[in-house]
């Protein structure tokens, strides 16, 4: 596990990115992309989201959280702007989405 990062415009350098390690968020996390528990969950996800054949590379991996005492979630805002990149639509108002 390690400390949960935030993405945002303002963290992005020249070779596609970097996390930043904010006050704000307070759990480690980690993503699980491989266990038998994992591959079960996202398998169930589809068949609840009616998605047709279980296709593993249409799946993320399971993001695992872990607050220790006196940790909380924190409101915040990460977030691309609709101008991020060209190469995809960010902007819901047009049908895209972030």
């Amino acid at each position: 596990m390690a400390p949960s990062t935030a993405g945002s415009h303002k963290g992005w350098d020249k070779e596609g990115g970097r996390d930043q390690v904010l006050s704000t968020r307070t759990s480690m996390n980690a993503f699980d992309i491989s266990s038998t528990t994992a591959r079960k969950i996202k398998q169930r996800a589809f068949r609840l989201l009616r998605m047709g054949r279980y296709v593993e590379n249409m799946a993320d991996g399971i993001q695992i959280l872990r607050y220790e005492l006196g940790q909380a979630y924190i409101s915040h805002e990460d977030y691309f702007p609709a101008n991020q990149s060209e190469d995809y639509n960010w902007n819901p108002e047009k049908g895209g989405a972030n």
